[in-house]
């Protein structure tokens, strides 16, 4: 697999922040409330958030020989997976950190009017637990990322050599 590349993740941001901030208003101008989301958005992305931290952990033990007995049931299979899980936490961050932020873009435009309600603060902390979500998902991916010159014998079977001179664990 080939990690994914910023472009990519910035764009995906961009776009689900043009696409909700347009939503968001055809639905304010036409009489309805405005979107938001409850605080157990931020709960998930923080739990999800935590899988990739402890996943990206035991792929950074198993890399190194040294430390390998530390993570037993870790394998290359399970590598691979982890960095499956890893590129899905960093497109699921990205999607909803342009959702939170367009969102929270709304509600700083109104708040002269409206002051800080609670669907403000709502959004602060979903938009902070979305960038956590995003940036443990690129720290995990950063794990699986086996560096030039420690490749073995085990583990050269079913990697990519990607473009910095590493490999990542893959099909």
């Amino acid at each position: 697999m080939k990690p994914l590349r910023y472009s990519a993740v910035l764009w995906t941001a961009i776009g689900a922040a043009a696409l909700t901030a347009l939503v968001n208003t055809v639905l304010v101008n036409a009489g309805h409330s405005e979107l938001h989301f409850s605080w157990m958005l931020g709960l998930v992305c923080l739990l999800v958030a935590a899988g990739a931290v402890w996943l990206g952990v035991q792929v950074a033990r198993y890399r190194r020989v040294k430390t390998r007995e530390k993570a037993p049931r870790m394998g290359p299979i399970l590598a691979a997976r982890t960095l499956a899980y890893a590129q899905g936490s960093i497109l699921t961050g990205s999607l909803l950190t342009g959702v939170c932020a367009a969102i929270f873009g709304f509600h700083l435009a109104v708040a002269p009017a409206r002051g800080l309600s609670v669907l403000f603060w709502q959004v602060v902390v979903n938009l902070v637990c979305s960038v956590v979500l995003l940036a443990a998902g690129l720290w995990a991916q950063h794990c699986c990322r086996i560096p030039p010159g420690e490749d073995d014998d085990n583990s050269s079977a079913g990697v990519v050599k990607s473009r910095e001179g590493g490999t990542y664990a893959g099909s």
